[in-house]
């Protein structure tokens, strides 16, 4: 797909900043884009990603992830399931996927 012709090229912020507390957002624009990556990936269409689906999305990105790195660095510190999800299988949930791009995201701009 491509923009019309003769539209404007626009700019669009991933992340928005509180007011308030300074603290950083998903902007409501990317945050669709991350649903639709998460369904995408999500090959079980079980609501969650597991290893090899996170994998996956993981390699496309350029990284390497290991079920144990997995293990510890994304379900331990992401919203995911312990072998909860509709299949019985552990992995990070959607809301877990969206925590874990604006972690990512917070720390390169930092």
């Amino acid at each position: 797909m491509r923009p019309p012709a003769k539209s404007k090229e626009q700019q669009i912020r991933l992340l928005e900043k509180e007011k308030d507390n300074g603290s950083y957002f998903i902007s409501p624009i990317f945050v669709i884009t991350i649903e639709d990556i998460f369904s995408k990936y999500d090959m079980l269409d079980n609501k969650v990603l597991g290893y090899d689906e996170f994998k996956s999305f993981y390699e496309c990105i350029g990284r390497s992830i290991s079920l144990e790195e997995f293990r510890k660095d994304i379900l331990r510190k992401f919203q995911s399931t312990d072998k909860g999800g509709l299949g019985g299988e552990e992995g990070i949930t959607l809301q877990g996927f969206k925590d874990f791009f604006l972690e990512e995201l917070t720390f390169l701009i930092r």
